[in-house]
């Protein structure tokens, strides 16, 4: 089962996904994958746009043609991991039947177990933040606009406002943890602990919004 928040996240992915051929979407494809793979085999400063075009078999100049910057290429196959990459399945379809504060703490223990394994992921993340190239910064806050969402869906029982703010906060309290651990080389271990402390902190306000009103029998005589 796919969450509606995730789909409803696809916005995203269609504004990083043109509207292409057949031929064009595999060669895009092949292009990303190839990105993805120099990520996993050395660090983001120092893979060069001719080696992804290599690996990829295509010219360099179609890679510009499709990322006309190495940071919208980067920003580009960060979406793509975040979407399709097995490891972070266990996020994108949470059981319907769970407690609000065990869907989060699956959703954000997956995404914590996938930068563990793939660090030069979240750096690169972290870095386009700020990246030149304006396209490239906007796809990562898109992306992180949507995240938010997604944990602000299994947050509704306390209302929509409350629901935006504790996801702002809750990314927050993550992304903290995450650089922490990962950017400054702590202890992940840390990360978890933080992030299961925050969610603990959450449980009683989700059970208390979420159980049923029970009408009084109150009434002058």
């Amino acid at each position: 089962m796919v969450d509606d928040a995730i789909v409803n996240a696809s916005a995203v992915v269609r504004y990083a996904r043109p509207k292409l051929t057949a031929t064009q979407i595999a060669r895009r494809q092949r292009i990303l994958a190839a990105a993805l793979g120099a990520l996993d085999a050395d660090e983001y400063e120092h893979i060069q746009m001719r080696a992804v075009a290599q690996a990829a078999d295509v010219a360099l100049g179609t890679v510009y043609r499709y990322f006309p910057s190495k940071e919208y290429l980067y920003a580009s196959a960060v979406l793509e991991w975040a979407v399709s990459a097995p490891e972070l399945a266990p996020a994108r379809a949470v059981a319907a039947d769970l407690r609000p504060e065990e869907r989060l703490r699956l959703r954000l223990h997956t995404i914590i177990r996938a930068f563990e394994l793939r660090p030069w992921h979240y750096k690169v993340h972290v870095a386009l933040r700020t990246a030149a190239d304006a396209q490239a910064a906007a796809l990562i806050a898109a992306t992180e606009r949507d995240t938010r969402m997604i944990l602000a869906d299994d947050l509704d029982a306390l209302g929509p406002a409350a629901a935006e703010d504790t996801a702002l906060m809750l990314w927050a309290v993550v992304d903290a943890a995450l650089r922490e651990a990962i950017i400054r080389g702590g202890d992940v271990g840390e990360a978890y602990r933080v992030v299961d402390r925050f969610l603990d902190l959450l449980v009683t306000p989700l059970r208390w919004a979420s159980a049923p009103v029970t009408g009084g029998s109150g009434g002058a005589g």
